[in-house]
């Protein structure tokens, strides 16, 4: 009885090791290279700032596709591209100008691009505007011009560090036609030269053009599909160039993101079959006020009922910054879904902190009532601004988002199998447990 007791156990102890020995064999390494390696080749020349609507931006959509399909992920309901129509930024192959004129129009000065002003991405409704001090609705302030006539509005406006690099998301409803940053001394002088009764000429070479872009879906396949899926999610768009051709690389927003999750594709690929479907979605237009994700949820929120989601947008920065958890605005770190997450990060002893803001792309499964969440670092030292490349890109910060989405996975995808969850330990106990047996067992014959 004791051998048979012994030799149970034995047995029992090699299936468990040999179960985490093929489990942690089979299981893929989250190569932290190969991501930092993608962000540099997303943030390059090549794809010029993967601005919606851009051939670069439909590349990279391509790209995406083809990284899906090679990891072995099935097309999302039919498709691995998901089409919506945008209004988008268009450059246009002219030159730009602000010229001041006397009252006989003889120009008194014209402003040089990149060094007086620059146009900003917010909208492009009306681009060549005219104006006299007339047309000035707000006198005397010395950080904007606000213009607005019957032949357009523009805001003129500097920033705190009274340079021309930052670069806002288009909003193709904004309140204004045009928007222009300035230097606080280009600003005094439009001022000046409008008291004196000169008028100015403002001309920006963009328009807006309406075009269809795609999201980017895939989709693992679960051992039972009726159950709701797991989302992982990102966007890969970004701010395009400026008129003088600097490109917003977005290394960190979201090339970062967009790395991540291929490489996590591959990572879950290869841990087997989940227990529910796991989708990936590339979202597009985010920076154009998360229209992709919008798009999304509108067609695919119904299946989405009961999902979780989980977002990746700005991936990559790591000292004295945490890893945030950002839900809607009308969450709260009581919010369960937040709360369950918050517990892993505690357990893996991650410094983060909490953004509640529909400022990414869990927003729209938020409003359709979808547990969402976006996980990012909360740096925004360089974001929107020709700054933000690869070099500033933190492994660390790589490895950290990392540690707390792969027990995400399992416990989202594998209802925290155990193989899974404990796999080195179970091996080592496998073979410690295995070896101790094998001495009883000599011992009891």
């Amino acid at each position: 009885m004791k051998k048979f007791i012994a030799s149970y156990f034995l047995s029992l102890c090699l299936i468990i090791s040999s179960l985490s020995f093929q489990s942690y064999c089979n299981t893929k390494e989250f190569n932290i290279s190969k991501v930092k390696e993608n962000i540099e080749y997303l943030s390059s020349d090549t794809f010029k700032g993967r601005l919606t609507g851009t051939i670069e931006n439909q590349r990279v959509a391509a790209l995406i596709k083809e990284e899906f399909i090679t990891s072995g992920l099935l097309p999302f309901e039919g498709s691995y591209l998901h089409p919506f129509k945008v209004k988008y930024p268009k450059k246009l192959n002219e030159s730009p100008s602000i010229t001041v004129m006397d009252k006989d129009n003889k120009i008194v000065k014209a402003f040089e691009y990149g060094v007086n002003y620059k146009e900003d991405l917010l909208n492009f409704r009306n681009t060549e505007v005219s104006f006299t001090k007339k047309d000035v609705v707000n006198p005397n302030n010395s950080d904007m011009l606000y213009v607005k006539s019957d032949k357009g509005s523009i805001i003129f406006y500097t920033t705190n560090e009274n340079d021309l690099s930052f670069r806002s998301s288009f909003v193709e409803d904004s309140k204004q036609d045009l928007y222009i940053i300035v230097t606080k001394e280009t600003i005094s002088e439009l001022y000046k030269y409008l008291e004196d009764g000169c008028s100015v000429y403002t001309y920006i070479p963009f328009k807006v053009a309406e075009t269809s872009v795609n999201n980017v879906a895939g989709v693992l396949k679960g051992k039972d599909s009726s159950k709701p899926p797991v989302v992982f999610s990102c966007h890969f768009d970004h701010l395009g160039m400026d008129l003088s051709n600097t490109i917003y690389r977005g290394a960190l927003d979201n090339a970062s993101g967009t790395a991540f999750l291929m490489e996590l594709v591959k990572y879950v690929k290869t841990m087997g079959t989940p227990e529910r479907d796991i989708v990936f979605v590339a979202f597009n237009g985010e920076e154009f006020g998360l229209l992709g994700s919008t798009a999304f949820v509108k067609q695919y929120g119904e299946k989405l009922k009961e999902s979780k989601v989980y977002n990746f947008d700005m991936i990559g920065s790591f000292d004295g910054v945490p890893l945030c958890i950002m839900g809607g605005k009308n969450d709260t770190n009581e919010t369960p879904f937040i709360k369950d997450i918050a517990s892993n990060f505690e357990k893996e002893k991650i410094y983060f902190n909490y953004l509640f803001e529909d400022a990414s792309d869990h927003a729209p499964f938020r409003a359709a009532g979808i547990d969402a969440v976006t996980l990012c670092d909360n740096d925004m030292n360089r974001i929107h601004t020709p700054k933000d490349r690869v070099e500033y890109i933190s492994s660390a910060a790589i490895k950290r988002a990392f540690s707390v989405v792969t027990n995400e996975v399992i416990k989202s995808g594998y209802n925290n199998n155990f193989i899974y969850v404990y796999d080195k330990e179970l091996i080592l106990i496998g073979l410690i447990s295995s070896i101790l047996l094998i001495f009883i067992y000599k011992k009891i014959e």
